[in-house]
């Protein structure tokens, strides 16, 4: 069916003319008779537009003209529409007729400017679809293009959800482009930008706020140019509830999504921006939503994530098909969806995009022989004894595929009996076929009394899955986590606690000086923000000292350290006494690389769950601290200003609080508790960055980045007293006396060996 044009484009006979000119007051026109008949009489008046500009020229008040021309302008562009009138400039004087239908002149001239072009806007609002349907219709046809009604609607559905307006040169382009991809994948709701205008019913969907709150939050949103529904959604839930319940209820959906295999999904799309809008969904609708109870909460987010788990996936996967200009029809988004999620690529794999664009041959070959598959019917010789009109698993059909790909099946047949064939071949006990002769494959293909070939299988290596699950973004917050843990044990949080306690116990007067002000604020913030010390400390101590995780932490540092230290060990008898260290160096370098990657998996699975919200909150209260620590005036209280800052505070609490115990253990790390805590939580913390920046490379990086990671290490391994194995070296609590042979390791051995080939290349042995 050919696309009619709406009212404001369609054309116009002699007497629709004539009434168009009689819509307006008499005396608004010089000539309304005139005008009239000529309306009638001028061909070149047949289109809407064109008559309106003819109306407008007849105005006899010049100032009420231009007055109209440019509210018209004004509302247009206020609704974003500028490209319309780039497009067809002469739309503002339809809409400039519009504003004149139905107004007398006393009317149009005592309507202020601002007040018409509001009411520009509102017109332009209602007919913005219908004018931009119009104009694709137009570029359609200019082409020699049929615009049909479903097709100017799908182009319009393709180029309204991508954001492109009318305007410029290239909009015709864009039509033709639209037009070759009406099948392509719609990105969804959850995460398609949305226009100025929709910015307020998103906010006014919220049940707890008034109609002025919602204008006041939707105007500033607008204003900063938010377009990501997420945030949009976020921002106006958290409106409607006190910061501490808001909090608390982002917790609860970060967790719920992330127990339902979401962590990945959160760190794609936002922690805070996704489980604020898992909020909003579970709380709109409700009046109090501060009292709604955590269970109901955490039920509805993982509704709301199950419904949305699929979308969010293939909203990612057509994005980066955007990105690498592939052709995003549904069917290769939904095929590549099904074949990701079945290898398990987490959606924040670092090379998600690169897995993507490598799956596209397998992805072209499913395309190429779907059709055998989409008109399979339960009639024939060959009729399955399953219902084919049910969805097939896609497991099932791609395995199909594959055997058909592999013997070389023309994927042009039409002979479904080889999908049936194919189905029968790699479903459970030929349940998806019967085949021709006694449901068996090679009955189907021609009776043999062999039994079916099988394709060759390869070995899998799982090559690719060595870094599947390693996450940078995981692995950072870790290192942020170690930073804190370390200066944590210190005792930094504590001692401005102690610092706040004689404040409040009048034994410690600060005046009215900035660190009064900053230990008052942290107060308020506390109560507010940060997590209570008994959870901080329960968290911490369960991923770096106790309990299954804590051994596994020392254990794959301790690792970590060993490898590193025979390497370089390795590295630097090749530097100093030979020009190659051979088996020993290739050996040294693997361990290290592979105890890298163990530590990497693990700071990945332990750096989600609640952690990411957990570390901010803490490095955000960790950093409060060491403000309040390094204030003079703070500093002052232990006798006046010291050369080491804020440490030395730290020492004048740590003296009071240990007491002589301190120099045992002084004398057990041979340093500074400070010192120690410093290097500890410094260089741990560029260690786990390191590795952070290695998530997907380390297997392959060069010698530099692997010696800028043993740099770190060495300086992380200064807080040691080392044996020489792993073992209890690695726990704080624990140290070497030397009073025992401590055993050597294999990793010792070829670094002893390298040293002693080294040495007597050099002719120094």
């Amino acid at each position: 069916m050919a696309y009619r044009r709406s009212i404001m484009r369609r054309p116009l006979d002699r007497d629709a003319r004539r009434a168009e000119v009689e819509k307006i007051d008499a005396a608004i026109f010089s000539d309304r008779d005139g005008a009239r008949d000529e309306a009638e009489r001028d061909e070149t008046l047949r289109t809407p537009v064109r008559i309106h500009v003819f109306i407008v020229d007849e105005v006899e008040d010049t100032g009420i003209r231009r007055k109209l021309l440019a509210a018209a302008r004004k509302g247009i562009r206020d609704e974003n529409g500028q490209g319309f009138l780039a497009q067809s400039p002469e739309l503002a004087a339809s809409f400039a007729f519009e504003l004149m239908k139905g107004k007398s002149k006393a009317d149009l001239e005592s309507e202020t400017p601002a007040q018409a072009a509001q009411r520009a806007a509102t017109l332009f609002r209602r007919h913005r679809a219908a004018v931009f349907k119009d104009m694709i219709a137009d570029a359609l046809e200019a082409r020699g293009l049929t615009a049909a009604a479903d097709t100017v609607e799908g182009v319009f559905d393709r180029l309204d959800a991508a954001g492109t307006q009318p305007g410029g040169t290239d909009f015709a382009d864009h039509v033709i482009d639209a037009l070759d991809a009406t099948g392509n994948y719609v990105t969804s709701a959850v995460t398609r930008p949305v226009k100025a205008a929709d910015i307020r019913p998103l906010v006014g969907s919220v049940k707890a706020l008034g109609k002025g709150r919602q204008d006041e939050i939707a105007a500033a949103l607008a204003a900063r140019g938010v377009v990501n529904p997420l945030a949009i959604q976020r921002e106006a839930i958290a409106a409607t509830l006190p910061s501490t319940a808001y909090h608390r209820l982002l917790t609860v959906a970060k967790n719920a999504i992330s127990a339902n295999g979401g962590a990945s999904v959160l760190a794609v799309y936002g922690f805070d921006e996704l489980a604020g809008a898992a909020l909003y969904e579970a709380l709109k609708g409700e009046a109090k939503p501060a009292e709604v109870e955590e269970e109901t909460v955490r039920a509805a987010v993982e509704e709301f994530f199950r419904q949305n788990q699929a979308v969010l996936y293939k909203d990612r996967i057509a994005a980066v098909f955007a990105e690498r200009y592939v052709d995003a029809d549904a069917g290769r988004v939904d095929a590549a969806y099904e074949l990701l999620r079945e290898r398990r690529v987490p959606l924040n794999d670092p090379d998600f995009a690169e897995k993507l664009i490598e799956s596209l041959p397998e992805l072209r070959v499913y395309e190429n022989y779907e059709p055998l598959f989409s008109t399979l019917r339960d009639s024939g010789p060959s009729a399955p004894m399953q219902d084919f009109r049910q969805p097939l698993p896609p497991g099932l059909k791609r395995s199909a595929i594959s055997l058909l790909n592999s013997l070389n099946v023309n994927p042009d047949t039409l002979d479904n009996d080889w999908a049936r064939a194919a189905l029968s071949s790699v479903g459970s006990g030929g349940a998806y076929g019967s085949g021709g002769s006694g449901g068996t494959f090679s009955g189907v293909l021609g009776g043999l009394a062999s039994p079916p070939h099988l394709p060759p299988v390869r070995m899998r290596r799982f090559e690719d899955e060595f870094t599947a699950g390693i996450e940078g973004d995981r692995i950072r917050t870790m290192a942020r986590a170690y930073y804190i843990y370390q200066f944590d044990r210190l005792g930094i949080i504590d001692m401005v606690e102690e610092l706040i306690a004689r404040q409040r116990s009048f034994s410690y007067d600060l005046g009215n000086s900035p660190a009064n002000a900053l230990m008052s604020h942290y107060r308020q913030v506390y109560r507010i923000v940060y997590p209570a010390a008994e959870d901080r400390r329960r968290t911490f101590a369960a991923v770096f000292e106790e309990g299954p995780r804590g051994e596994a932490s020392r254990n794959l540092l301790g690792a970590l350290g060993e490898a590193g230290i025979d390497l370089q060990r390795v590295n630097n008898a090749g530097a100093y006494f030979s020009g190659d260290v051979g088996r020993g160096y290739s050996y040294a370098r693997f361990r290290f690389v592979r105890a890298g990657m163990n530590l990497q998996r693990f700071l990945s699975d332990v750096g989600g769950y609640h952690m990411p919200d957990l570390v901010d909150r803490c490095w955000h209260q960790l950093h409060f601290c060491f403000s309040i620590l390094e204030r003079p005036e703070v500093q002052q209280y232990w006798g006046g200003r010291f050369n080491s800052g804020l440490w030395a505070v730290v020492e004048g609490l740590l003296n009071e609080a240990i007491g002589d115990s301190r120099e045992d253990r002084r004398r057990v790390y041979g340093t500074q508790l400070t010192d120690r805590a410093r290097t500890l939580a410094v260089f741990g913390h560029d260690l786990f960055d390191w590795l952070a920046d290695n998530a997907s490379t380390l297997q392959t990086a060069p010698d530099a980045e692997i010696d800028r990671g043993l740099a770190v290490l060495q300086n992380w391994l200064a807080a040691f007293r080392r044996p020489d194995t792993v073992g209890d070296w690695i726990d704080d609590d624990s140290f070497y006396d030397g009073g025992e042979d401590a055993p050597t390791d294999i990793g010792d051995e070829y670094a002893a060996e390298a040293e002693r080939d080294a040495l007597q290349d050099a002719d120094m042995l």
